[in-house]
């Protein structure tokens, strides 16, 4: 059984911060002639995720349901949902999100940026555009730590308090470590 630890602080920083965080769409394009070539599609999209939330944005990446259709085809001999049911899934998120980032042109995203014209949410074609418009706040570092037993995240967990204690006594800055341990994996960051 897997357990998580979050400090209270640290939850209370989520509450306060979460509401701060722009949250962006990303369209890019998926449909391809080869299920290689949308692979890689998707590997993009993920990418472009991956340096947005390392940017301190809340990303949208509709691409990922390429892996809920992987499995849908497979219980289903081979059969998909329609194009037009990805199509209106996606639209129903962009104007949920306070961004829209353009990754590619395809049939699809110039659907989705339409879509987001109509809605007025700004759209974006690069990062630092999109950081010049919108900055954010960022995520700060995160250190993890492999466990092998409970006893050894128990540890570090006493250990990552102690040392939290030591570094609020020693500054008035307000810096919030987290300990957030998980299947073994405990994750130490500053947010």
């Amino acid at each position: 059984m897997s357990k998580i630890i979050i400090p209270p602080e640290t939850v209370k920083q989520f509450f306060e911060d979460v509401p701060k965080r722009v949250t962006v769409y990303i369209a890019h394009p998926y449909t391809a002639e080869t299920s290689s070539i949308e692979g890689q599609n998707v590997k993009k999209a993920i990418d472009i995720f991956n340096k947005l939330l390392a940017m301190g944005y809340i990303p949208f990446c509709p691409l990922l349901c390429h892996y809920s259709d992987q499995r849908y085809r497979r219980q289903n001999k081979g059969k998909s949902f329609p194009y037009e049911t990805y199509i209106q899934y996606c639209l129903s998120w962009i104007p949920r999100c306070q961004a829209f980032y353009f990754g590619g042109t395809s049939q699809g995203t110039i659907i989705e940026r339409n879509f987001a014209i109509q809605n007025h949410t700004p759209i974006f074609y690069d990062f630092d555009e999109l950081q010049r418009a919108l900055p954010t706040l960022s995520f700060g570092t995160v250190q993890v730590y492999e466990t092998n037993t409970m006893e050894e995240t128990e540890e570090i967990v006493k250990e990552i308090e102690a040392m939290e204690k030591k570094e609020n006594e020693q500054q008035d800055s307000k810096i919030n470590l987290s300990a957030i341990a998980f299947d073994g994996f405990l994750t130490k960051g500053i947010l």
